[in-house]
């Protein structure tokens, strides 16, 4: 369950980056034109991009943490 979660948010977000690139490139918001006259809609996907970025942050920070809790428990070995 936890690896779908993570792909879906993976999605997410590179739909948004790629939306974020062409707002900075060209000044298009492609969001916006997938979804003209619905601002409801627009807002949650916009919603979506940014509660996948807060999780895959926490996914990471979490990783990292595990990591080195593992490094620093793990005996060198000689």
């Amino acid at each position: 369950m936890n690896n779908i979660v993570d792909l879906i948010a993976f999605i997410i977000i590179i739909i948004g980056a790629i939306n974020w690139g062409t707002v900075g490139a060209f000044g298009v918001d492609l969001v916006t034109m997938a979804t003209p006259g619905y601002k409801t809609v627009e807002s949650g996907i916009k919603i979506a991009v940014g509660l996948a970025g807060i999780y895959c942050a926490y996914k990471i920070y979490t990783w990292k943490t595990k990591s080195h809790a593992t490094q620093m428990t793990t005996p060198a070995s000689s």
